[in-house]
């Protein structure tokens, strides 16, 4: 799948990502076993599991995008049982720990610029990128119910485009919500 609607992310972003896959051509995902990064190795065991890693890469990317244009992201911290393709896509972009790990200092459970993500998942039709961004103050302290974090709920679904009078898949995100506590926001991107 390709990521369509998703005019955020640059030609050049998808080719950099690309590399970091280590031997993508333009639109297949070829040598299978070189898909590296700092913490994981070799999660890719096919050609159907490296398209996968791909497509959960330009997903976190485009991810991450949104959650920046509200505050930068420093660390994702994540579940230890967190699936190896999954954890790697998200190491290619910032430092992953275990939530077990994550640093809290004084008044504050999770510090700023770390992104606990909740939820990172997809399949053949949905995928769905959620999570807090903090700095989040502890639960029962004075001022927590304005200094929580900012949840993030970012839902993709795979589309049909035509590319080259062929139909492909491509991964497509029309809206996402933010809340901080108690206030939601919808947003939509202009020109959907």
């Amino acid at each position: 799948m390709r990521f369509g609607h998703l005019k955020r992310t640059a030609p050049i972003g998808v080719a950099v990502l690309c590399l970091l896959l280590a031997g993508c051509e333009t639109k297949d995902v070829k040598n299978v076993k070189s898909v590296k990064s700092v913490h994981i190795k070799n999660v890719c065991d096919d050609a159907t599991s490296c398209k996968r890693a791909l497509e959960l890469v330009e997903i976190a990317t485009y991810s991450l995008k949104l959650i920046e244009h509200i505050g930068p992201v420093t660390t994702f911290v994540v579940s230890a049982k967190l699936d190896a393709q999954t954890r790697n896509a998200l190491a290619n972009l910032r430092p992953v720990i275990d939530v077990e790990n994550m640093p809290s200092s004084g008044d504050y459970n999770q510090p700023r610029g770390y992104f606990l993500v909740q939820t990172f998942s997809m399949d053949k039709t949905d995928a769905a990128f959620e999570g807090k961004l903090g700095p989040a103050l502890k639960p029962g302290l004075p001022g927590y119910e304005d200094n929580c974090g900012t949840i993030f709920i970012i839902p993709f679904e795979a589309e049909d485009k035509e590319e080259d009078k062929k139909k492909v898949k491509v991964w497509a995100n029309h809206s996402y919500k933010t809340q901080v506590c108690s206030s939601t926001n919808f947003i939509v991107p202009v020109g959907q």
